[in-house]
């Protein structure tokens, strides 16, 4: 039975019948609503989230990520949205769960949204990792809205209308699509390097963006901590943090 506080969990997914269900029963307690963007699964990943109560849209996938999670946006009825990837586990503990409750419930006005931690786990079973702070909890509102073809982030809308709208919390995800296993199934790095290079086509980033990807030759390990880097500088640009410190 989930705490009744009004949270939409909005994601975006596509053959993840692997992830889904462990990402899904993590959150089944504090969710109200799940709304699920499918890009194209041929497996059973539209049977897990329905079997979880989940609104399913089918969409195709045009290389946009932005567009593929405002599709998901649009759907949701509650007044706060979580996003999550299938490859992400929400960390559920008591003192998590009372934090929630305290955050939406004590929100004024001026709050729009929460850094949440994410948590990376590198290597092959997690044996490193890195922590980035991410708007992940945030109003639903229509004029809220990601941007950015590729790690896609939202806290530039929310600051647009609010410029110290976001605040910190203690909540935390645990991101398993960095570890080696899933990079190699999913090809993530040639994914990711299209996607980068379509955009810089389109000047949609920054160019000094580019830099953090080398041309050509990337090993396994480096393809891995080049994707871990460039989405911790592109999320730092909404958060105007010293690059410098990110992990890399």
């Amino acid at each position: 039975m989930n705490m009744g506080i009004g949270i939409s969990l909005c994601m975006i997914v596509k053959d993840e019948a692997i992830s889904l269900q462990r990402c899904l029963n993590a959150v089944r307690d504090v969710v109200d609503e799940i709304i699920v963007v499918d890009t194209g699964s041929v497996d059973d990943t539209t049977e897990i989230a329905r079997l979880h109560g989940a609104v399913v849209i089918r969409t195709e996938w045009n290389g946009d990520f932005s567009e593929a999670r405002n599709l998901s946006l649009t759907a949701a009825t509650k007044p706060w949205i979580l996003v999550l990837d299938a490859d992400e586990v929400w960390v559920q503990t008591p003192q998590m769960k009372t934090e929630l409750v305290q955050l939406l419930a004590a929100s004024k006005d001026n709050v729009w949204g929460y850094w949440i931690q994410v948590t990376s786990l590198l290597g092959m079973s997690g044996e490193e990792r890195v922590t980035d702070a991410v708007c992940r909890l945030f109003r639903n509102d229509p004029r809220i809205a990601f941007q950015g073809r590729i790690h896609e982030e939202i806290a530039s809308s929310i600051m647009a209308l609010a410029p110290q709208g976001v605040l910190h919390s203690g909540l935390e995800v645990i991101h398993y699509g960095y570890l080696e296993q899933v990079i190699t199934a999913k090809n993530k790095g040639a994914r990711n390097m299209q996607l980068i290079r379509s955009a810089l086509n389109q000047e949609e980033i920054n160019r000094s963006c580019y830099m953090l990807w080398p041309p050509n030759g990337f090993s396994k390990r480096s393809m891995m901590k080049h994707s871990v880097c460039y989405s911790h500088y592109w999320h730092s640009l909404s958060r105007s943090v010293d690059i410098t410190r990110i992990w890399c």
